[in-house]
C-alpha cells in the first residue's frame, strides 16, 4: 500500500533565540497532540535539542557545545561532521558558530530554545520528532563550493567580525521582528546582494528538503497519524551555520 501523506499539517514560524517562539512551540504541541513532531534539525545538531548531558546509558547526545554538535563525543561527532562536509564546511560552521556565539551571550538564551520546548511537549503528548532538515554539512558544503576564494574570505572575514562584535544593540524586540515577513525579506535581500551564490542551497533547497520531510513524516513512523506540527524557523543568518 502506498505511503499516505499526512491529513493536517500545523506549521509555526519561530525564531531560534525566542523565549516566546519556545512558548508558542509548546502551546501548539499540547493543543494539537500531533502523531509526530517535524523539528528543523539535522542528526548532527540534535545537541540543541537537549537541555543538559543525558545521563551514562541514556540517550548519547552530546552536552551542548559551540557547534551543537551531536554524538558520543564531540571529537567524534567532530570527525562525522568533517567527513560528512569536508573540511571546508567545518570551517564555515565554525565561523558562523562563533555568530551565533554573540548573539547568544547577548540575549542570555541558548539558542534552539523554541526546540527544546517542542521536543518536551513532544513527549508529553507521546509524538514522534522527526529530524527534518537536511544534513548541516550538505548545506555547508554546497554554500561553500558555491562561492569563489575571494568571496569566502569575505564571508568569514564578516563572520568573525560579528562573531567578536560588540553585543550592546541586541535585544528580544531585535529577534521578535525577525518574525516578521519584511524584515525576513531585508535579510535574505542584503545576503543576497552580497553572497547571491549561497541564497539557494541555505535557504531554497532546505526549504524543500523541510517541504519533503513534513511530507513524509508519516511513513517515517509508520504511525496511522492524522495531524502534523511543522516547526519552520525564521531565517536567521547566524545561528549555528543552520540558517
Amino acid at each position: 500500500m502506498l505511503a499516505q501523506e499526512p491529513e493536517y499539517v500545523f506549521i509555526v514560524g519561530t525564531v531560534h533565540f525566542s523565549e516566546r517562539s519556545a512558548e508558542d512551540a509548546a502551546a501548539v504541541i499540547q493543543a494539537v497532540r500531533p502523531e509526530n513532531v517535524i523539528l528543523e534539525v539535522c542528526r548532527s545538531r540534535t545537541a540543541i535539542i537537549y537541555d543538559h548531558k543525558p545521563q551514562p546509558g541514556s540517550d548519547h547526545a552530546a552536552e551542548p557545545n559551540s557547534m551543537s554538535l551531536s554524538g558520543p563525543s564531540f571529537a567524534q561527532a567532530l570527525l562525522r561532521s568533517a567527513r560528512l562536509g569536508g573540511n571546508s564546511a567545518m570551517v564555515l560552521r565554525a565561523a558562523l558558530s562563533a555568530q551565533a556565539g554573540r548573539v547568544s551571550r547577548g540575549l542570555g538564551v541558548r539558542s534552539g530554545v523554541e526546540m527544546r520546548a517542542a521536543r518536551r511537549a513532544a513527549e508529553a503528548v507521546d509524538a514522534q520528532i522527526v529530524l527534518g532538515d537536511r544534513p548541516i554539512e550538505i548545506t555547508l558544503q554546497r554554500a561553500w563550493q558555491a562561492l569563489t576564494w575571494p568571496q569566502r574570505l569575505r564571508l568569514l572575514g564578516l563572520l568573525l567580525r560579528g562573531g567578536f562584535a560588540d553585543n550592546s544593540e541586541l535585544n528580544m524586540n531585535a529577534v521578535e521582528a525577525l518574525k516578521d515577513d519584511d524584515v525576513i525579506t531585508s535579510v535574505v535581500a542584503e545576503y543576497s546582494r552580497k553572497f547571491p551564490q549561497v541564497v539557494s542551497p541555505l535557504l531554497h533547497e532546505r526549504d524543500l528538503y523541510l517541504a519533503w520531510s513534513l511530507k513524509r513524516s508519516k511513513a517515517v513512523n509508520g504511525r496511522p497519524n492524522t495531524k502534523e506540527w511543522g516547526c519552520v524557523q525564521a531565517r536567521f543568518i547566524g545561528d549555528n551555520g543552520s540558517d
